[in-house]
């Protein structure tokens, strides 16, 4: 194996391996990155298989962030895929959007009501102590 002097090793081509690089990288740094895996990216590594199917070799992984700046960084090295999570519950047959919000006051007693509204709806409700049991985990 040849020697290769660099500036900077860095181990592991996840999101921070891989950040860090690109960082030292644009600084003008000689920088070398090692995994242990074939891929970089991480866990966060997917490819399209045999027949174009996008696979999540490691599990899905959704990315989130209020920050302009960092969608706009990472924007120069992905592809986006536009995705909302929804959860609903199932109540005497019929689906509500949780965590509770305008949308499900409106949907469970069939009202219209505006930000104001709700804000005035929950002004008039009680506040209760649920007696809740344990809840059931996997653990």
């Amino acid at each position: 194996m040849q020697e290769q002097f660099v500036d900077t090793l860095v181990v592991g081509a996840g999101f921070a391996g891989a950040i860090v690089a690109e960082r030292l990288a644009s600084a003008g740094r000689e920088v070398l990155v090692i995994d242990r895996r074939e891929h970089v990216a991480g866990n966060a590594y997917d490819h399209p298989d045999e027949h174009g199917v996008l696979v999540h070799r490691f599990g899905p992984h959704l990315f989130h962030t209020n920050s302009d700046a960092v969608f706009e960084y990472l924007s120069r090295f992905t592809d986006w895929r536009s995705y909302e999570h929804r959860v609903l519950v199932s109540l005497e047959g019929k689906l509500y959007p949780l965590p509770v919000n305008q949308d499900t006051i409106n949907r469970m007693y069939g009202l219209q009501l505006d930000d104001a509204g709700v804000s005035a709806f929950w002004s008039g409700c009680e506040s209760i102590e649920l007696q809740l049991p344990p809840a059931k985990t996997s653990c």
